[in-house]
């Protein structure tokens, strides 16, 4: 009831997963088929699909708490994360899959981050010339971390890996990201 869904059969997917893990794999999406029915996505955004690996069998058994973490939707929820511009909360929309007669959660969507996160970008390019841009990036994250802070909230989980990198003109916009380990400082207390 939180989170608004759609059927897995609704998306069209790239055949080739472009990442995995243990909890899961990520393809790029092709198109969604919404069949008139409006979703809470912007559609002009490139998005992918994280499936996530159940290790559960029973369809009964698996619920959203399975696979979306409890922490982070609780704070995305109660601390209004989308007032702040340069912290992404990863769920969107929440994939079904019909299973033993119920709608199983199978995954979730988000938007895609074009340029990887800040490790990959690190990795991949070397930096030269005017560097104005890219401090500007790291700044906005600062920003977040003192929104975080002002609402009590401890990130617990920060490295160039929970950063994302988006293209924004000739600037790169960096967001925030995973906020599974996050707490508040009363659950720090205790």
């Amino acid at each position: 009831y939180l989170y608004s869904f759609c059927a897995k059969g609704s998306l069209v997917l790239e055949k080739d997963k472009f990442s995995s893990g243990l909890s899961g794999s990520c393809y790029r999406i092709k198109n969604i088929n919404s069949n008139g029915n409006s979703l809470s996505i912007d559609a002009s955004k490139q998005m992918i699909f994280k499936s996530v690996r159940l290790f559960k069998t029973n369809a009964y058994e698996v619920g959203l708490s399975s696979f979306v973490d409890l922490q982070e939707l609780k704070l995305s929820l109660f601390f209004e994360f989308e007032k702040c511009p340069h912290i992404h909360p990863l769920i969107c929309l929440v994939v079904s899959d019909e299973k033993d007669k119920l709608n199983v959660p199978v995954g979730y969507l988000c938007e895609e981050a074009e340029l990887g996160s800040l490790k990959e970008f690190l990795v991949s390019h070397v930096l030269f010339g005017n560097y104005a841009c890219f401090l500007r990036g790291i700044f906005y994250i600062a920003e977040a971390i003192q929104f975080l802070h002002e609402h009590e909230i401890i990130h617990d989980d920060i490295y160039t890996g929970n950063v994302l990198l988006f293209p924004d003109g000739n600037e790169i916009r960096m967001k925030l990201i995973d906020f599974g380990q996050s707490k508040t400082i009363e659950e720090y207390k205790l």
